[in-house]
């Protein structure tokens, strides 16, 4: 059974095989003159089931290997007004030249359904990880996606 929900300004999805969370870190504005420093990005985290279950009788995940990317808002954009009719495909490298990953946003194998996926080669070694998303999970996270435009570019009212 899966679950999605809202923790601590994350938003999460836990899978029979994975889990995903999300979390939002804002714009930094340097507030003498208003300029942005930083700008937010989107905290997304994949984890593979361990096959274990907790004193609960609920899948366990493993976090200690999990893949964590950083969607900036033109990655965000486009899984908003792209990825509910056609793949996004998503490249990032690190600044130090040694981490490649391929992020994919996009329809799933079933009807209503939608694929999210990170594979990731740091050297020799490769992560990768995917979750398949129900239309309601996605629609929740598209929205979620459109609510943190305005604190990705630093804008506040």
């Amino acid at each position: 059974m899966a679950k999605a929900g809202r923790s601590g300004g994350r938003y999460y999805v836990y899978k029979k095989g994975s889990a995903a969370q999300f979390s939002l870190s804002k714009a930094y504005r340097d507030e003498e003159n208003e300029h942005i420093i930083i700008p937010g990005v989107v905290w997304m985290e994949l984890a593979k089931a361990t096959g274990q279950k907790d004193s609960n009788d609920n899948n366990t995940y493993d976090w200690d290997n999990k893949v964590t990317v950083a969607l900036t808002i033109a990655d965000v954009e486009k899984i908003i007004y792209k990825a509910p009719y056609e793949e996004v495909k998503l490249f990032h490298d690190n600044k130090h030249g040694n981490t490649q990953s391929v992020i994919r946003f996009g329809p799933g194998q079933q009807e209503d359904s939608f694929k999210v996926s990170v594979s990731r080669k740091k050297d020799d070694d490769q992560n990768n990880q995917y979750i398949y998303l129900s239309d309601v999970e996605f629609g929740t996270l598209r929205a979620l996606f459109g609510r943190a435009l305005s604190e990705l570019v630093g804008w506040t009212a």
